[in-house]
C-alpha cells in the first residue's frame, strides 16, 4: 500500500468516526426534541383536566369522549368542555389518561371548534360560522385557562409547571390582571409569576392599533 494511500484510508476512517459522532449528537436533539413535545402534551393535561373540573364544579358539562378516526389509536380520547363562550376539546394521549379518572362521559358532539387561521388560540364556530364574539368567547377561554394554572399551583403544587403553560398562552400582564382574580388564586398567580429558572412569563404589552 502507498504513502498516499494509506493517508486516505486514515482520512476515510477519521471521518467516519466523525460522522458517527455527529449522528450520535443528531440522535440526542432529536431526543431532547421528543422529550420536550412529551412534556408539553403532559402539562396540557394537566392544565385542562384541571380546567374540566372546575367547570363541573361551576355547573357546565365537561367528560371524556372517543375519537375513532383510524390513526389515533394512541390519542382516541377526548376531553371536553363546555366554557361560556363554547365548547374547548383536547386529546389526550394514554400515559395521561389518569388525570382524567372520575370524569363523566361527555354525552354531547364536537360542536367544531378549531384553531384560526390567523394564528389566534381558537375560534368558536356557530351554525357553520365564526360567532360575532369570538373575542369575548378567547377571553373567557383565556380566564379558565389562567385559573387553571392557578389550580395547577394551589392543589398539586406545580408553580414551575404552570409557569410554563402560562407562559405558552402568549398573554400580557395587563391582560391577566383585568380578570379580576381572587385574592387566593392572585395568591397562586404571584408564586407563578416568582418562580425561579423559568423565563419571562408575559408577552410585552400590545401596542394598540
Amino acid at each position: 500500500m502507498t504513502t498516499d494511500l494509506a493517508e486516505q484510508l486514515a482520512q476515510a476512517n477519521q471521518r467516519i468516526k466523525e460522522l458517527g459522532i455527529e449522528l450520535d449528537m443528531a440522535q440526542d436533539i432529536i431526543d431532547v426534541y421528543k422529550h420536550r413535545v412529551e412534556r408539553a402534551y403532559t402539562e396540557r393535561a394537566y392544565a385542562s383536566a384541571a380546567l374540566a373540573r372546575m367547570a363541573l364544579r361551576a355547573g357546565y358539562d365537561a367528560g371524556t369522549g372517543v375519537d375513532d378516526t383510524p390513526g389515533m389509536d394512541e390519542f382516541s380520547t377526548i376531553l371536553y368542555v363546555d366554557t361560556p363562550a363554547g365548547q374547548v376539546s383536547w386529546h389526550y394521549k394514554d400515559d395521561d389518561l389518569w388525570l382524567l379518572n372520575g370524569l363523566p362521559t361527555y354525552d354531547k358532539d364536537w360542536d367544531g371548534t378549531s384553531r384560526s387561521k390567523d394564528g389566534s388560540f381558537a375560534v368558536w364556530k356557530e351554525d357553520g360560522k365564526e360567532a360575532n364574539d369570538a373575542a369575548e368567547a378567547t377571553k373567557a377561554f383565556n380566564f379558565g385557562y389562567v385559573m387553571a394554572c392557578c389550580t395547577l399551583s394551589n392543589l398539586h403544587d406545580q408553580p414551575g409547571m404552570a409557569h410554563d403553560v402560562l407562559k405558552d398562552l402568549g398573554l400580557t400582564r395587563q391582560e391577566v390582571k383585568a380578570m379580576g382574580l381572587s385574592e387566593y388564586d392572585a395568591k397562586a398567580l404571584r408564586k407563578i409569576e416568582r418562580y425561579p429558572g423559568h423565563g419571562q412569563l408575559y408577552e410585552k404589552k400590545k401596542r394598540k392599533a
